[in-house]
């Protein structure tokens, strides 16, 4: 099972969200996403095919704490606030007629210096458009009002 990159973007200038172009289908889908130190609170979503209905679910955990879940939203929540680098991977799912799952990891470098620990964030997902479709396309988001820094990036790749 050989990976293949579907997509990279790397951002130009700031903006609140990072979308790849529209992909071949895959039945297995990895991202990762670098978002470089910004200004101000910047918590991160995640959403396929630019779909903001609320067909996503989620289960997350910040720094080992108790499990957080909400349903019927418009995106998956994939990292805690924070004004620090972040990186993020995702794996996905991606067979017709089945929810798309997804399992994610998240760290952020937290306040800068060897005293102090990251913070992580850990989660699954799923996305259960309708009509059924496959996954073409992914969009990080932040929703707070402040940029992804230029630079940030989003790398897709897919195997069947």
């Amino acid at each position: 099972m050989a990976w293949q990159k579907l997509d990279s973007t790397t951002l130009g200038s700031a903006s609140d969200n990072i979308t790849s172009a529209t992909f071949i289908t895959k039945k297995f889908i990895q991202w990762l996403c670098h978002r470089l130190t910004g200004a101000g609170d910047q918590s991160g979503f995640f959403r396929f095919n630019a779909n903001s209905n609320n067909v996503y679910a989620e289960r997350t955990s910040y720094n080992g704490a108790a499990d957080g879940t909400a349903t019927t939203q418009p995106r998956i929540q994939n990292s805690a606030s924070s004004i620090t680098d972040n990186f993020c991977i995702c794996y996905v799912m991606n067979i017709l007629g089945n929810e798309k799952l997804a399992i994610f990891f998240n760290v952020n470098g937290n306040t800068a210096g060897a005293g102090n620990a990251p913070t992580r964030m850990e989660g699954v997902g799923k996305f259960v458009p309708s009509p059924d479709a496959d996954i073409t396309s992914v969009t990080q988001l932040v929703t707070t009002g402040n940029n992804i820094p230029i630079d940030s990036n989003l790398t897709v790749l897919g195997t069947d």
